[in-house]
């Protein structure tokens, strides 16, 4: 298949989107997902609109700016064409050995970018889908075997402005049980990392979690809800096939990237095995949270954990008002989290 038969069959894939909320593995899904025969994909997910796409001049169609564009792109992201040293998502550490990582061959990528750009128009759109097109040409991917496009905007931000050039994309929300959530950012992200340990970061993964799949009724997006504790089941898994009008395939059931066993990020304390149980995703909140973190955020989550059917703590009048009686007498720092702002606003 030449190169313009790739892109023709390419343009004809139906396109999927996957957007997180705090620590509900969409990468995880991503990863289950990149070794089925008929998807292709990357390995992670690109914020090219709120973090890339304003440094790049479109109006410019000039050979020389395609390719400077193309090259600014490689400096930003080279991480991820290569993953020798993204060791964040454990990407060095591919494959059963963990002595794996990706390779793709910067020439070639750059390569067959410019030629998508070239056949397409150099705009926002091609070069996003551009990015994907070529990672699978270097990948060597059998494009008359695939059937899907499997895209991750990820963030909130992004999703904002990459749904308008996207309206024909189904959309994936990963979510988890709220408390779990809010547990497993704080414990995993700011007790490691500096910049996470303020209050901003709790109000933010307080609100993200809180609002889970809204914008996507909001903006009218075609989407379901994807919940972490349903992964790696086979029975999600094949209901995700006949979604996406694919065959089922046991390839799926184990992580990849770019066919390469993923062994899960850094981030997370416990390592996870592509089996699914029960429990496989509790990680201990209801025993590490004292009892008036765990009495607020059933509050603050309450309607969300009672919607999608996860644990919870019947409420009642009584509750509210012990609500404010708890904040009143927690430390500074509790008191601006559980404000009665963020409480009026989503519950009264």
């Amino acid at each position: 298949m030449n190169i313009s038969h790739k892109i023709k069959h390419f343009d004809q894939l139906r396109k999927f989107a996957i957007i997180a909320t705090p620590r509900s593995g969409s990468d995880y899904l991503q990863s289950l997902l990149d070794s089925h025969p008929q998807i292709i994909t990357f390995n992670g997910h690109l914020a090219l609109y709120s973090n890339f796409f304003t440094k790049i001049n479109f109006y410019d169609q000039s050979d020389n700016n395609i390719k400077n564009s193309i090259k600014l792109f490689i400096f930003k992201f080279h991480s991820l064409l290569n993953t020798k040293n993204d060791k964040r998502e454990n990407k060095n550490k591919l494959g059963k050995t963990k002595n794996k990582f990706i390779n793709i061959p910067t020439r070639k990528f750059k390569e067959y970018l410019f030629l998508f750009l070239k056949y397409k128009k150099f705009n926002k759109k091609n070069f996003y889908l551009g990015i994907y097109f070529a990672y699978n040409c270097c990948l060597q991917k059998n494009f008359k075997k695939i059937k899907i496009l499997l895209l991750h905007p990820h963030n909130l931000d992004e999703l904002l402005k990459f749904h308008i050039d996207f309206k024909e994309c189904f959309y994936f929300f990963t979510i988890r049980h709220h408390i779990a959530a809010y547990y497993s950012t704080i414990n995993n992200l700011s007790l490691r990392f500096a910049k996470y340990k303020n209050l901003r970061h709790s109000f933010i993964t307080f609100y993200r979690s809180e609002i889970d799949s809204d914008l996507g009724q909001k903006l009218n997006l075609n989407y379901i809800c994807i919940k972490l504790e349903d992964l790696p089941h086979k029975k999600t898994l094949i209901s995700l096939c006949k979604l996406m009008k694919v065959n089922f395939s046991n390839k799926i059931l184990t992580s990849t990237f770019a066919n390469l066993k993923w062994n899960g990020d850094s981030i997370s304390r416990k390592m996870y095995n592509d089996v699914w149980t029960k429990n496989r995703t509790y990680n201990q909140w209801r025993e590490k949270l004292s009892k008036n973190e765990k009495f607020l955020t059933n509050i603050l989550f309450y309607k969300k954990l009672k919607h999608y059917k996860y644990s919870y703590y019947n409420i009642n009048f009584l509750d509210y008002l012990n609500y404010f009686i708890v904040i009143f007498f927690s430390n500074p720092i509790r008191k601006k989290i559980y404000q009665f702002r963020i409480f009026y606003e989503k519950y009264i």
